[in-house]
């Protein structure tokens, strides 16, 4: 049986689905050994392109002009819907044109997100021919839109969000399974979409384990780390604040891996504050799974998430964890770390709590990592997908 693995971006992202996508890459073996013959990606990336060692980086792409119209364009909602149809939806108009006599040929598809499986259902319907079988994951909290109408607000309440919302009601409709990676987007999407209640499943996101998988060291100081597109939704900027409250009740340190349009915020935030002398800003890296070992605690203060891949990352390196309670995040606890909301005073009494007892961060880096074996490796990634395609076989 042949598999098409579709999805409107670059495998090669730092973050994000991109990642998810190319674990389903690596993992190509384990589909072979669930008799799936032929598993292949149809992206952005050229099909057979190795692995590089230095991804697509989406801020390098877009010159000033560019950044300029898009903010103004952002401040109407029209503006703002052509804008997400442009960069979305023309996106996955891009891959399904690229590969369409490619996806004729497999048995199952795999939708990584609504753009490209909305324009796989326009060019089926434009070539008179019903879709094939396929599986639409979403990456999202269980509204579809969430993240678009964080990034794009003029378009919330408006016509044009109806009519993204029509766009995907279509791909939903059509969908032989929908997947989401957590079981709080599952019940959120469910009461929104009591209809499609039959064809909702939830399969957790996976990594591939590393060798060499080396624990952090607990000595007594905090040494925090926190992954991820530096911008608002992400609230970094929250994490820089607790450390002047708290560097006087322990010896604490920052790192921050990543790049985004409020990196400058955090730097400035962290100079005024007199603590830039605790944060290492190490932006956009290739290497986050060497640099995690070198932290004892992760930390993840978003307004909102599907399941991030960074959470499980740090379970992989068998770091304790601090997350807020969005999205799938209560998924990623087990006796291994704090649930807290965005707020200073949950973040600083969780902080405070983590560096009272080197015993305890101990039994937590060990949860995390047999946490992260049982629930999010690859293997039962893609074992879940293929469960549900084998169910999909039988009643074809």
């Amino acid at each position: 049986m042949r598999l098409g693995i579709c999805f409107f971006g670059s495998i090669f992202e730092r973050t994000g689905a991109g990642k998810v996508v190319l674990s389903f890459k690596e993992g190509d073996n384990i589909f072979k050994s669930h008799g799936i013959s032929k598993s292949t990606i149809y992206s952005l990336d050229e099909e057979d392109k190795d692995i590089i060692s230095s991804p697509i980086n989406e801020n390098k792409i877009t010159n000033v002009g560019k950044k300029i119209i898009s903010n103004l364009l952002s401040f109407t909602s029209i503006g703002s819907y052509l804008l997400v149809d442009k960069l979305y939806f023309g996106k996955g108009e891009r891959v399904i044109s690229k590969y369409w006599d490619n996806l004729k040929n497999d048995d199952v598809l795999v939708f990584h997100e609504i753009y490209t499986c909305s324009a796989y259902i326009d060019k089926c319907k434009s070539n008179k021919i019903s879709p094939k079988p396929y599986i639409l994951i979403l990456h999202t909290n269980g509204e579809i839109f969430k993240m678009t109408m964080i990034y794009y607000p003029k378009l919330k309440g408006s016509n044009y969000e109806k009519t993204l919302n029509k766009r995907a009601y279509r791909c939903l409709k059509s969908a032989t399974k929908i997947v989401f990676v957590a079981d709080e987007a599952l019940n959120n999407f469910v009461s929104h979409f009591p209809e499609f209640e039959s064809k909702v499943h939830v399969v957790h996101n996976g990594i591939t384990n590393i060798s060499n998988n080396i624990k952090p060291k607990f000595d007594g100081s905090v040494r925090m780390v926190t992954v991820g597109t530096v911008n608002k939704r992400k609230n970094q900027i929250l994490q820089v604040e607790v450390l002047a409250k708290i560097r006087n009740k322990c010896k604490v340190h920052l790192d921050v891996i990543g790049s985004g349009d409020q990196l400058e915020a955090c730097k400035i935030m962290a100079k005024n504050l007199g603590v830039e002398d605790l944060i290492t800003f190490w932006g956009a890296r290739d290497d986050v799974s060497q640099l995690l070992p070198k932290c004892n605690l992760f930390v993840m203060t978003s307004y909102d998430e599907g399941l991030p891949i960074s959470g499980i990352e740090a379970l992989r390196s068998h770091l304790p964890v601090i997350l807020t309670d969005v999205g799938g995040n209560r998924e990623l606890i087990k006796q291994n770390g704090f649930l807290i909301r965005p707020t200073m005073q949950d973040l600083y009494s969780a902080i405070l709590s983590y560096s009272l007892s080197i015993d305890r961060q101990k039994e937590m880096s060990d949860n995390s990592y047999n946490h992260y074996l049982k629930s999010f490796s690859i293997e039962s990634m893609i074992g879940g997908y293929c469960d549900l395609i084998k169910e999909m076989q039988a009643y074809s």
